[in-house]
C-alpha cells in the first residue's frame, strides 16, 4: 500500500513537467530578433538591435509567453503584408510558421 501512494505521489509530482513545454518551439531572444525583423522589414542589425532592447520594459510571466506573443505579432504582420493567406490562429498553429532566425537557431546560419 505504501508503494501504491509514492507512486501516485510521484505521477502527481511529474505531470506538471510534461504539460509546461511551450507550445512554440525555439528561444525567446530568437522569436524576438525576428519579430523585429518583420516589424521593421529589414534586416539591418543596428535597427533590430535598437527594436530588441526596446523590448526589455515588457514584463512577460515567463519564456514561453514572450514566444507566444511574438509568434501572435508575427502571424499578424504576416498576414497584414499579404505574405501568407489565412488567420492568425490558423498561422500560429502552423508549427512550420517561424522566422529564419528561429528556423536556423541563430543568425546567418
Amino acid at each position: 500500500m505504501q508503494w501504491l501512494r509514492i507512486g501516485l505521489l510521484s505521477a502527481v509530482l511529474f505531470i506538471p513537467v510534461f504539460s509546461a513545454e511551450c507550445q512554440v518551439k525555439g528561444l525567446k531572444v530568437d522569436w524576438l530578433r525576428d519579430y523585429c525583423m518583420y516589424q521593421l522589414d529589414t534586416d539591418d542589425m543596428v535597427e533590430i538591435e535598437a527594436c530588441m532592447n526596446n523590448d526589455v520594459k515588457n514584463d512577460y510571466k515567463d519564456e514561453c509567453a514572450a514566444k507566444i506573443k511574438y509568434k501572435r505579432k508575427m502571424c499578424k504582420i504576416a498576414i497584414e503584408e499579404e505574405w501568407i493567406k489565412g488567420t492568425v490562429q490558423d498561422c500560429f498553429r502552423d508549427d512550420a510558421f517561424m522566422g529564419s532566425t528561429v528556423k536556423n537557431s541563430a543568425i546567418g546560419k
